[in-house]
């Protein structure tokens, strides 16, 4: 039997940071709706376009949306978007959903989890978490990468990574990378360790092979590569704390992210609890641009009665977009 159409609100990862899309399908459903409003803040009056959704509903769903499923690949939102729907969903609407170098190698700069798994980390600003039953959080998420060997998790088996899906040319850099990975491949002469279906299956230098049911390591830690011995098994974790923005980046409190199944990071928080927020440097940020200038902003929001909005405002500051956050009735 084909299973009912779930609606969805998706929001669209790497593209261009100041657009929203909206299709006709959005007007036509009762719980998607475009909203025109004038908003009033400290800069003056805004007149602004929302997409609102009723998380209320169990036909929505919240889904993050890679350009053509890569990390580092790029696309038009529209496509993006309409690359979402299938025979059992429609998408309905997307907007950015992190930073991303778009005047260099398109690398993004946020924290990725699609369906559970990791597939970036900052450890700077907020994430937004959404559950398999679509409840929303803005989290101060600090994620860990914990690698292990032979089944055993502790020193001597165990390694680390700075990153999964990111490429760095610092030599002290170890990192990882999934078949998703779209970015950067320059040469180098990293230790490259391919692991396959779990087990390692390749040591060499200067390689960018990502096995495709596995994961591509690059080192230069002797420490790191001698615990990947051929033939033997090799995996790694993702362990979430709250982040102090410190330079220990945690304090050890666990955040439980058992049932999250997508996260998209950005920041900061603009408002928590129904109060406004918008601090950045608080939440790592040193830019100019996000700390105190005014620009183009997108902004997703969740009110006391569930209702998920999102919309994109020209022309204002982070603090000022809070306020904005606040007067469309938005607690986080």
């Amino acid at each position: 039997m084909k299973s009912r159409q779930a609606m969805r609100i998706l929001f669209v990862i790497l593209l261009v940071m100041t657009s929203i899309q909206f299709t006709s399908v959005a007007q036509a459903h009762k719980s998607v709706w475009k909203e025109n409003r004038t908003v009033t803040y400290t800069g003056g009056n805004k007149n602004i376009s929302v997409l609102w959704a009723d998380l209320k509903d169990d036909k929505i769903r919240i889904d993050a949306v890679l350009a053509r499923g890569k990390i580092g690949a790029t696309d038009a939102l529209s496509t993006i978007v309409q690359s979402a729907s299938n025979t059992d969903a429609t998408a309905v609407g997307g907007i950015n959903g992190t930073f991303f170098n778009a005047y260099a190698d398109m690398q993004p700069s946020g924290t990725l989890m699609l369906d559970g798994e990791v597939l970036h980390m900052a450890n700077t600003g907020s994430v937004l978490a959404i559950s398999g039953d679509n409840t929303v959080s803005v989290d101060p998420l600090f994620v860990k990468i914990v690698g292990g060997t032979n089944g055993q998790w502790d020193w001597p088996y165990s390694w680390y990574s700075w990153n999964i899906n990111h490429y760095y040319t610092d030599s002290a850099a170890t990192m990882i990378f999934t078949p998703e990975y779209a970015g950067p491949r320059p040469s180098h002469d990293f230790t490259a360790i391919e692991v396959d279906k779990g087990v390692v299956i390749k040591k060499s230098t200067g390689s960018f092979n990502i096995p495709a049911d596995g994961f591509l390591v690059l080192t230069k830690d002797v420490n790191v590569s001698k615990v990947f011995e051929i033939g033997k098994t090799a995996d790694y974790k993702t362990k979430y704390y709250v982040n102090n923005y410190t330079t220990t980046g945690h304090a050890g409190i666990n955040l439980d992210y058992d049932n999250i199944r997508t996260v998209i990071g950005a920041g900061p928080t603009l408002v928590k609890n129904g109060m406004l927020k918008a601090d950045a440097g608080a939440e790592g940020f040193t830019e100019g641009k996000i700390t105190s200038s005014a620009a183009t902003r997108s902004l997703i929001g969740i009110t006391a009665d569930n209702r998920l909005g999102m919309t994109v405002v020209s022309g204002v500051t982070v603090k000022q977009l809070g306020e904005i956050a606040l007067s469309l009735g938005m607690v986080e």
